[in-house]
């Protein structure tokens, strides 16, 4: 299971990839919904393991996202943003993949998709009473990010 820094570092490598290819430097804005979204599909956490990788861990949710960013960037004239969330997102559940039990990443419907059929491989110990440090795992590494990059600590 890749906790938040492995999240974060999946969304930035998607964001490097950005940049390569586009012959373009992203703005703080988008490097900010990129990283936030690498992130993003685990506030299920706040509703206990029960629910844990299901309807944030789906396309469904992703699409979902999607339509909500590009009409709230459509209002700014901003709509270029809109696919920068959802793709953290989807780098996100893609790493998730790799670790059991995956994730039901066509919710609605109940069926878990995990590669390498690692579900019977790796448990994760991961108590109720742990959710709030896994929490404050994901927000610490966003804010440590976040910081970097203000004082122009690391290059992106």
């Amino acid at each position: 299971m890749a906790f938040a820094f492995g999240h974060l570092i999946g969304a930035w490598i998607i964001g490097l990839i950005i940049q390569k290819y586009s012959h373009k430097k992203l703005s703080r804005l988008a490097w900010g919904l990129l990283l936030f979204g690498g992130i993003f599909p685990d506030i299920d956490f706040i509703f206990g393991n029960a629910i844990h990788r299901a309807i944030t861990h789906s396309l469904l949710f992703v699409i979902i996202i999607f339509i909500v960013s590009y009409l709230m960037f459509k209002h700014y004239k901003l709509e270029k943003y809109s696919f920068l969330m959802p793709l953290g997102m989807l780098a996100h559940i893609f790493l998730d993949l790799f670790s059991g039990p995956g994730v039901q990443g066509l919710y609605p419907l109940t069926t878990w998709l995990a590669i390498y059929n690692t579900t019977q491989l790796i448990q994760h110990p991961l108590l109720p009473g742990a959710i709030p440090i896994a929490m404050l795992d994901m927000g610490m590494g966003f804010i440590w990010f976040v910081y970097l990059f203000w004082k122009n600590k690391i290059q992106l």
